[in-house]
């Protein structure tokens, strides 16, 4: 088997690392040890202890693995598939929809394992399409901690037209609307309009406003904003304040108001604003 090779391999560098640390004579095997050794490992073939490691080992091991190397892992035998499918290994997931392959690819993984899934970004590219659109309806059914929905002004500004643009905002408005535990949300680059923002925001507060601690709002607005641009930033402030937990956020500058700033520090929990 490959893997065994792989192995042999691996142990033989690491013997040949201990070899040059002086070792005393007596821990050397003796001709008869070596020969029974070479004996053993005739009449076992495969059966060598790296398939008996421990548990905790194995997931041990996996943390430091990309995706494809745990699924090859898993592939070896019994224990190491177990390992390799640990919960905790798949808490984590950036999904790049770029191209039009990239969504069902997503997609899938979210039907093996988005049951497990707790902190998603996903990067925004492209036409808002069908596969993205179930993409995001799949996404829904994760218990989600952390959400980073990056770059979602393409999907809207190539979208061609108000209606196919209300339907990718309606598709994320219902994500927002199933996740009740979320502690940190960016939805960056989006570069909506006044209204269209404060009503995400606003659904996000009524879900999650008892639990965001962090939002990432960077270019959340666009440069086309209404006549009333002056009351904007207040408003702004005003559905902020809704989130009773939020130490940290990130936004323009032109919606830093006084109002926003005296909130934060009369609630003494901001702790870091940019």
């Amino acid at each position: 088997m490959a893997t065994t090779g792989r192995v042999k391999t691996y142990a033989g560098a690491l013997k040949t690392f201990l070899n040059v640390a002086p070792v005393p004579a007596y821990m050397f095997p003796s001709s008869q040890e070596k020969q029974m050794d070479i004996e053993a490992e005739e009449d076992h073939g495969n059966d060598k202890p790296w398939h008996c490691l421990p548990y905790h080992i194995l997931v041990t091991i996996c943390r430091f693995l990309q995706e494809r190397e745990r699924g090859k892992m898993g592939a070896v035998c019994r224990s190491w598939r177990e390992a390799s499918q640990n919960p905790g290994l798949w808490r984590s997931h950036v999904f790049y929809l770029y191209s039009h392959s990239e969504a069902p690819r997503g997609l899938s993984w979210l039907q093996a394992r988005g049951h497990n899934l707790r902190h998603a970004t996903v990067m925004c590219l492209g036409h808002f399409d069908k596969p993205k659109e179930q993409f995001l309806r799949a996404l829904q059914r994760s218990d989600l901690i952390d959400l980073d929905l990056n770059g979602t002004a393409y999907w809207w500004s190539s979208s061609g037209s108000v209606t196919s643009a209300g339907r990718v905002m309606a598709r994320i408005v219902r994500l927002l609307k199933t996740q009740r535990q979320l502690e940190g949300f960016q939805m960056r680059q989006a570069m909506l309009d006044y209204q269209t923002g404060l009503g995400i925001l606003d659904t996000l507060a009524v879900s999650s406003g008892s639990s965001i601690v962090r939002l990432g709002l960077e270019d959340f607005f666009g440069d086309d904003l209404s006549s009333s641009a002056h009351a904007m930033p207040q408003r702004f402030a005003h559905t902020i304040t809704r989130f009773t937990r939020l130490s940290e956020l990130t936004v323009n500058y032109e919606y830093l108001t006084d109002e926003l700033l005296l909130w934060f520090a009369r609630t003494d929990r901001l702790g870091d604003v940019t």
